[in-house]
């Protein structure tokens, strides 16, 4: 059964009652029927990097109408940018309280103005008479207070990087590519080991979840259509289930390509099973290849600004049509080795870092994308670098890679340690289970090929 939009879900029908009060008379707007100039008006001046699908309302108070200032309603949070002011969001998970104040200038001096000041677990605003009519919003706060007693109110209305998902999402992230893997040859070769392993530090996994990842390769005890369905349980409210289907089809293609050379994903059964499983479509899988391959041309560092931004765009333009925001391509982070946290580089403090809508549930920054800056925003950054800041980010890159395979070796070297300990125990007892000898002896020689594989990639980086 297909989503319905979110202006026809609960919460979104809620909105759409108190979105024209709450604008007190000023120019508003509800979904479907925004204008698109203006949601990108709004998106860029003080909502940056929120999914545009989980815009509820919009209210621009501008004198030109290009919407930069007023306010906008989503799934799940408030965002507000009055004229000549800070703007200022908050989460409505995170409502504690509200009560009406006296509004104070930044001076401390009260101004005679009235407000309603919401308190969270962290933090408060301050939301004036003039932003919205105290009634008005006190009674949508009352409303949207029952939507979350009701559970129909989103924890996020941003692509959440896998990382900062559930330690249960992160496990059957893990599961799905384990079970697909075993589905073309029924075993975890040392290529496929080494790039889990890699894939498990870039998702920020804990030694007592690599310990359960380990004990799921041996018993394989569930299906591919029930990892999934607990994945999909398991994310974060208001999270784009398809795009996450989507970053695994990615990693799914980056390991086919490790292990099987020139051959095509797209041409394979076994991968068009893999496609039909997470309802991946063949266009769809085209677009992940291409973005796989501009990852690993960014990386070898002999692209000019001119020809990454052109390709960078074409790609962009490719994601569009295929229905695969570029956000998918990087929620578990670059198949080259970047993590998503690692790839913000010296990007975000340009003012990036919502170019892809990728957030982290817990420090809220943005993440740029190994080629962001070329995409849309970033055109007259890349025009204005010279040769000495690209080779200062490749090698940044490059370093980044590295640190995240030589944490990979520690831990594979843990687990060559720990197969060993349970090897020299099963030796010790009195009736030896040959079976399960044979299944150590073989994750053993597994685990130091893929030892072996990592350390030698060190001798192909590219040049910088």
């Amino acid at each position: 059964m297909l989503k319905p939009p979110a202006y026809e879900t609960p919460f979104g029908v809620i909105v759409r009652a108190f979105a024209a009060s709450l604008a007190g008379g000023r120019s508003s707007y509800l979904a479907p029927g925004i204008p698109a100039k203006k949601l990108q008006g709004a998106l860029t001046g003080y909502a940056d990097g929120v999914r545009p699908d989980t815009v509820l309302a919009l209210c621009d108070t501008t004198r030109l109408g290009d919407a930069s200032e007023g306010f906008l309603i989503t799934t799940a949070a408030l965002y507000l940018h009055p004229r000549d002011e800070v703007p200022r969001s908050i989460r409505f998970v995170d409502i504690v309280q509200w009560s009406q104040i006296l509004i104070k200038n930044p001076r401390g001096v009260l101004t005679g103005q009235r407000g309603t000041c919401i308190e969270t677990r962290g933090y408060a605003i301050e939301i004036s008479a003039e932003e919205m009519p105290l009634d008005a919003l006190q009674s949508f706060l009352k409303a949207v207070q029952r939507a979350m007693q009701q559970g129909i109110v989103d924890a996020t209305d941003r692509h959440v990087i896998m990382a900062d998902q559930s330690d249960e999402v992160k496990l059957n992230y893990i599961y799905s590519i384990i079970l697909l893997a075993l589905q073309n040859d029924r075993k975890i070769d040392s290529v496929e080991m080494g790039e889990i392993q890699l894939l498990m530090v870039r998702l920020a996994f804990s030694p007592h979840l690599r310990a359960t990842v380990r004990a799921f390769m041996k018993t394989q005890s569930s299906t591919i259509e029930e990892v999934l369905g607990r994945m999909d349980a398991g994310l974060t409210r208001g999270t784009d289930k398809v795009a996450v289907r989507q970053s695994l089809m990615k990693d799914m293609i980056n390991i086919f390509r490790r292990t099987r050379g020139d051959s095509e994903p797209f041409a394979d059964p076994f991968m068009q099973f893999v496609a039909r499983s997470l309802g991946v479509s063949h266009e769809q899988m085209m677009f992940l290849l291409d973005a796989c391959r501009l990852d690993e041309e960014v990386l070898a560092g002999k692209l000019d600004d001119g020809a990454l931004k052109t390709l960078a765009t074409n790609l962009a333009a490719k994601g569009v049509a295929a229905g695969v925001p570029l956000a998918a391509v990087y929620l578990s982070g670059s198949v080259v080795g970047l993590s998503a946290s690692g790839m913000t580089s010296g990007l975000a403090a340009l003012g990036l870092g919502g170019i892809l809508g990728l957030s982290s549930m817990d420090s809220g920054i943005g993440v740029v994308a190994l080629m962001g800056a070329g995409l849309y925003t970033g055109g007259k950054y890349l025009a204005s670098r010279g040769a000495d800041a690209r080779k200062a980010e490749h090698d940044a890159r490059v370093r980044e890679i590295e640190r995240n395979r030589e944490i990979a070796q520690s831990n594979m070297i843990d687990d060559v340690n720990q197969i060993s300990l349970e090897l020299m125990a099963l030796q010790r007892e009195a009736e030896i289970d040959r079976s399960r000898l044979d299944s150590l002896i073989t994750e053993l020689g597994t685990c130091i090929c893929a030892l072996k594989g990592l350390r030698n990639q060190k001798n192909r980086q590219p040049e910088t």
